[in-house]
C-alpha cells in the first residue's frame, strides 16, 4: 500500500514513470489459505451472479446521443457515427450488447476496461477495439506530459496510445484515472467464499464423513499404516461409497477429529458470505436468488437502490468518457445519457397507469408514449401535447372555444353550463 501511495504522489516528478492496473500483480495467499485469482473469483457462484447482473442490465440500455441547444434543450440524433458505434456495431466482431456486457464485467472484475477507439480521416470514430487489462500501462510523456497508454503486444514492440484514443471506464481509485480491482481488494472476502465451498465439495466428496483418527495398541510399521490408509480411502472416500459400514480389526477404534459442518455453522456461514459478497458489488441479494430476508414490501424499494446505488454511478462513468472521447474537442455540444427508467417500471398496470398520467397531464404526447413502448407512430396529430380539460392543445389553454351546439342547432351542454355560471354571477 505505501509503494502504491509513494508511486502515486511522486508521478508528477517522474513524467515517464510506468503505473499498471494489473499488470505485474503479485497474487498472495489470504489468510483463509486459499488463492483467488479473477478466475478463481468467477467460480463462485454469487460473484458471477453479481457481475452478471449488472452487466447485462446496463448492456440493455441504449445509449443516446444527444445535440445540445442554447435553450436548454436537445435533440435525439441517432444518425451520428458515435450512436452508431455505440448501438449497433462498436467492431466487426461484436454486436453493441457483447461490447457493453464485456465492458463491464472487465472493469467490475479487474478495475478497468480498455478499448482502442478507431477514427475516420475526420477524427469520427468508427470502431471500439477491446484491449485486456493485463496488457495495458500508464505513462506520461516526456515532453507534452500527456498520459498515455502502453500496451503489451506479447513480445513484439509496445504501441504507445494517446489516452485520448482509448476508451477507458474504470472504477472507484485513489488516483481517478484507474480502479481497484475488487478481486485483490475484496480477496479475504472471496478466499473465506472459495474455502467454504472447498470446504463443502470436500466433505460431500468424503461420503458426509468427516476425517477421524484410527488407533491401536498394536505396533504398525510404514508400510501397514499406508496400506490401511489405501484401504479405508478405497472403500469409504467419495459420494459413491458413502453410507457403507466401517469394519474395524485387530481392536481398532474410530475417534472424530474434525468438527461436524453444523457445529461449524456452516449453513449460516455460507448464507453471511453471499451478502458479504454482495456489498461489495453493491447488489441487493435478492437480485442473486439470495431471498433469505427478503420480502414482498421490501424488494421493490431494493431493486429502486439497486438501479440507484449500483447502476448509475456505472452509467454516469460510462457516458461521461463516452461524451468525452468520442466527439472532436471542437465540438462539445454533444452529450451521452442512458434511460435507465425500464429498469424501475412496475407491472403492467403501472406502467399503463404512468402513461396515462404522461399524456392527460401535456408531459408526453400519445407518440412518445408509443416509441417508449416500440410502437409505430399515429401521426402529427398525436404529436401534440394535451390535458385533461377537454384535451386542448397548450397554446389554446385560457382562449374562448367556439360554444358547442347539438345535431338540432339548440345549444349544447357546454353553452347550458356557461348560461347558468353567468347567471349565477350577474345576481351576485
Amino acid at each position: 500500500m505505501f509503494g502504491y501511495l509513494k508511486r502515486l504522489f511522486s508521478r508528477a516528478t517522474t513524467p515517464d514513470a510506468v503505473q499498471s492496473p494489473v499488470r505485474g500483480v503479485v497474487w498472495k495467499r489470504p489468510l483463509a489459505g486459499v488463492r483467488i485469482t479473477p478466475d478463481d473469483a468467477l467460480q463462485l457462484s454469487v460473484l458471477w451472479a453479481c457481475v452478471s447482473v449488472i452487466s447485462k442490465a446496463l448492456a440493455s440500455c441504449n445509449w443516446e446521443v444527444y445535440a445540445e441547444r442554447p435553450d436548454g434543450n436537445r435533440d435525439l440524433r441517432r444518425d451520428h457515427p458515435a450512436a452508431r458505434v455505440l448501438n449497433v456495431r462498436p467492431n466487426p466482431e461484436m454486436t453493441a450488447f457483447s461490447f457493453k456486457e464485456a465492458m463491464l464485467i472487465q472493469a467490475l472484475i479487474f478495475g478497468n476496461f480498455f478499448a482502442e477507439i478507431e477514427r475516420d480521416m475526420a477524427g469520427r470514430p468508427v470502431a471500439l477495439w477491446p484491449i485486456m487489462p493485463e496488457r495495458v500501462a500508464f505513462e506520461r510523456d516526456r515532453a507534452t506530459r500527456e498520459l498515455v497508454v502502453r500496451v503489451s503486444n506479447y513480445g513484439a514492440p509496445d504501441a504507445v496510445l494517446p489516452y485520448r484514443n482509448v476508451f477507458h471506464l474504470h472504477g472507484p481509485g485513489l488516483d481517478g484515472v484507474s480502479g481497484f480491482e475488487v478481486v485483490r481488494v475484496a480477496a479475504e472476502s472471496l478466499a473465506h467464499t472459495r474455502a467454504m465451498e472447498r470446504f463443502g465439495a470436500a466433505y460431500f466428496g468424503n461420503g458426509a464423513h468427516m476425517g477421524g483418527l484410527l488407533t491401536t495398541d498394536a505396533n504398525l510399521n510404514q508400510e501397514q499404516v499406508q496400506f490401511l490408509r489405501e484401504s479405508v480411502n478405497a472403500v469409504h472416500q467419495g459420494v459413491d461409497q458413502a453410507h457403507k459400514f466401517l469394519i474395524l480389526a485387530n481392536g481398532m477404534k474410530y475417534q472424530e477429529m474434525s468438527a461436524m459442518p453444523d457445529k461449524a455453522q456452516f449453513v449460516e456461514s455460507r448464507q453471511f458470505l453471499v451478502e458479504e459478497c454482495c456489498r461489495w458489488f453493491g447488489v441487493p441479494p435478492h437480485k442473486v436468488a439470495h431471498l433469505y430476508h427478503a420480502t414482498f414490501s421490501n424488494i421493490e424499494h431494493q431493486s429502486l437502490e439497486f438501479v440507484r446505488d449500483a447502476l448509475t454511478p456505472w452509467a454516469k462513468r460510462m457516458c461521461e468518457e463516452a461524451a468525452f472521447k468520442l466527439f472532436p474537442t471542437t465540438n462539445r455540444q454533444f452529450t451521452v445519457a442512458m434511460d435507465l427508467d425500464w429498469l424501475t417500471e412496475g407491472d403492467a398496470k403501472a406502467r399503463a397507469e404512468a402513461d396515462v398520467q404522461l399524456v392527460a397531464n401535456g408531459i408526453a404526447t400519445r407518440n412518445e408514449v408509443r416509441r417508449r413502448r416500440g410502437l409505430n407512430t399515429l401521426g402529427p396529430e398525436a404529436d401534440v401535447l394535451t390535458v385533461q380539460s377537454q384535451n386542448v392543445p397548450l397554446d389554446s389553454i385560457g382562449q374562448s372555444q367556439p360554444a358547442d351546439e347539438d345535431t338540432d342547432g339548440t345549444p349544447g351542454t357546454g353553452d347550458v353550463f356557461a348560461a347558468i355560471t353567468n347567471g349565477d354571477r350577474d345576481e351576485a
